[in-house]
């Protein structure tokens, strides 16, 4: 992600960042502030570089200056400072970076670099070293770079995406962090949208049926669509900034509910009336006996659909008031619930 973009997300996000940088990890702030934005949600960045600055800075021994206990030292450092300052509509953060990059001078062990991000819960650190982080002093200042953007997207629930051909592209859990392996708690239903914009009757929706079926209920977003231009990762990023921290959220490349249900087998999926109409609708399929056999795929996968009803100008539908579909057993109405949200009329507004 380029610093722009990122200046762009951590101001949505209405984050306010205070950094400490030592060592080789100093090259990271001429990356991050070349480009404008940087002061919507940078507090302060200071540069303890000197020997035993790092000590007098945090108050404590952290013994070597260039450690997994120096970055987060430095990073709960920052975040205190990051929290003293910001107003009670920010949210603090605190960047620790300490580094021992290639130089003329001889030096015990290896080059490595190590990150830090601290929040009001947690710390999440990593740690570049090797092939990751290169052995040209001007790599490996950009493989800093590259790792402290990518950690800061992932702990403000701003994924960096690589948006590939791969059915299920990775996710982000209930705390809006970001992993390419998500795996589902078990069991869980999903939720599938546009969420374009997430509005109250998806989460009125996803509540009621967690309710309803005694488990978590999941968001899932695919990148591709039946009827519409993929998403670009920095679409898919501004459409995740709101799902993060509301619930567990997949993101796919399943455009359509049969490739959903083979990335998902055996899960209930949480639909609304409009969504169920279109599933029974031929002028979705390229025939209607692709129509029935996408409904006989649901049967053999496992797969079935938890149906919210919808209230609109002509009153309240639900599943009852469509002609029985075959395999009918594959539906099921979700009790008194109603919903008179619609993205495609929010979107209308615009």
């Amino acid at each position: 992600m380029e610093p722009e973009a990122l200046h762009v997300l951590m101001a949505e996000r209405k984050v306010r960042l205070v950094a400490a940088v030592t060592g080789g990890g100093v090259g990271w702030i001429h990356d991050l502030l070349r480009s404008p934005g940087g002061s919507a949600w940078v507090e302060e960045i200071v540069v303890p570089y000197g020997p035993g600055t790092v000590n007098r800075l945090v108050g404590t021994e952290v013994g070597s200056s260039c450690g997994e206990a120096a970055a987060r030292a430095l990073a709960r450092w920052a975040w205190w400072q990051a929290a003293l300052r910001a107003g009670s509509d920010l949210r603090p953060l605190g960047l620790g970076i300490t580094a021992a990059l290639a130089t003329s001078r001889e030096r015990r062990g290896e080059d490595r670099a190590w990150m830090a991000v601290a929040s009001a819960t947690r710390t999440e650190v990593r740690k570049l070293a090797g092939p990751d982080l290169g052995s040209v002093r001007h790599e490996q200042d950009a493989a800093i770079g590259r790792e402290t953007l990518r950690l800061l997207n992932e702990e403000t629930g701003c994924p960096d995406v690589e948006v590939s051909n791969q059915p299920v592209l990775g996710g982000l859990d209930v705390q809006g962090r970001w992993s390419e392996a998500m795996d589902l708690p078990e069991p869980c239903a999903i939720q599938p949208g546009s969420f374009d914009p997430l509005h109250r009757g998806h989460v009125r929706l996803g509540r009621a049926a967690a309710a309803y079926l005694g488990m978590p209920v999941a968001l899932e977003l695919s990148v591709g669509n039946v009827d519409k231009p993929d998403l670009t990762p920095a679409a898919l990023r501004r459409r995740l900034l709101p799902l993060s921290g509301t619930a567990p959220v997949v993101v796919t490349r399943c455009p359509k509910f049969v490739d959903k249900a083979k990335a998902f087998p055996g899960r209930w999926f949480v639909i609304g009336f409009d969504t169920y109409r279109r599933l029974l609708d031929p002028g979705y399929y390229d025939s209607e006996a692709d129509r029935d056999g996408a409904l006989d795929t649901f049967w053999d996968l496992g797969t079935r659909f938890l149906v919210g009803g919808r209230t609109d100008e002509h009153g309240y539908h639900e599943i009852d008031h469509l002609p029985a579909p075959r395999r009918r057993r594959l539906f099921v109405a979700l009790p008194g619930f109603r919903e008179d949200v619609s993205s495609t009329a929010i979107r209308g507004r615009r």
